[in-house]
C-alpha cells in the first residue's frame, strides 16, 4: 500500500500494481482471513433418524461441528429413516430417501454431506446405526432411589448391594432398557432367618 497526502508517495510495503485502490496492511489481513473462513464451510442445520415416526436417539447429540455419530434400533424396528437439514446458503447431499433396512444384529453405516450449491464435495456426516439382536438381557440404567449402588451401574454388572437408610420401608427401582421390547421381573427376598420371596410385576 501506499501513504498519500505528500507530494511523492512512499511504499511502505510492496507496492500493487495500479489502477486498484491500496487498503492499510491490515485490512489486506482480515480480508484474507475472511476468505479462508469462510471456504465452503458448510454444516448441517439438523440432524435426526427415526423409525416411522418414532425418533431414534443419536450418540452423541447432534451439534453442526460433531461429524461422527452412532444409534441402536430396537430389536422390533426393522429400518430408519435420515432426516437432515443443512444451514441458510447450503444444501444437504446423499441424504437417503428412503427407509433403510438393517438386519437383526447387524450395523449399517450412512455418511451424508452438507455442502455448498456449487460445490462438488462438501463436508462429510458418519452415521453407524446396530439394530439389537432381541437376545440382550443387560439394562441401560439402573438405580434404587435413595440409595447407591455398591458397585457403580455397569450394563454388564449383574450383581449389587443398595442400603437404604432407617425410616424408609419400601424399594423403590429404576431402570431403562436397552430394548424397549423387553420384560422385566423384579422378585423381592426378605433378609433373615425367615426369610421369604416374593415376585413383583414389572
Amino acid at each position: 500500500g501506499r501513504e498519500p497526502g505528500s507530494p511523492r508517495e512512499r511504499c511502505v510495503m510492496p507496492c500493487l500494481p495500479s489502477p486498484r485502490r491500496w487498503l492499510p496492511a491490515a485490512a489486506i489481513v482480515a480480508l484474507s482471513i475472511g476468505a479462508v473462513a469462510g471456504g465452503d464451510g458448510c454444516r448441517l442445520a439438523s440432524l435426526h433418524l427415526r423409525f416411522k415416526s418414532s425418533p431414534v436417539d443419536l450418540s452423541p447429540a447432534f451439534a453442526p461441528d460433531r461429524f461422527n455419530y452412532s444409534a441402536t434400533l430396537d430389536w422390533s424396528m426393522e429400518s430408519f429413516s435420515v432426516d437432515a437439514a443443512a444451514a441458510s446458503g447450503c444444501m444437504t447431499d446423499k441424504v437417503p430417501f428412503r427407509a433403510i433396512a438393517v438386519p437383526e444384529g447387524e450395523s449399517y453405516g450412512v455418511e451424508i454431506f452438507a455442502k455448498a450449491p456449487t460445490a462438488s464435495a462438501g463436508q462429510p456426516y458418519a452415521i453407524s446405526v446396530r439394530r439389537l439382536k432381541g437376545t440382550e438381557t443387560v439394562l441401560k440404567r439402573l438405580r434404587v432411589m435413595g440409595a447407591a449402588l455398591e458397585p457403580g451401574f455397569n450394563p454388564l454388572q449383574r450383581l449389587y448391594q443398595a442400603t437404604l437408610p432407617v425410616g424408609v420401608d419400601f424399594i423403590k427401582v429404576g431402570y431403562v432398557l436397552q430394548d424397549a421390547g423387553q420384560q422385566i421381573r423384579i422378585v423381592a427376598t426378605a433378609q433373615g432367618a425367615a426369610a421369604s420371596s416374593t415376585t413383583l410385576p414389572a
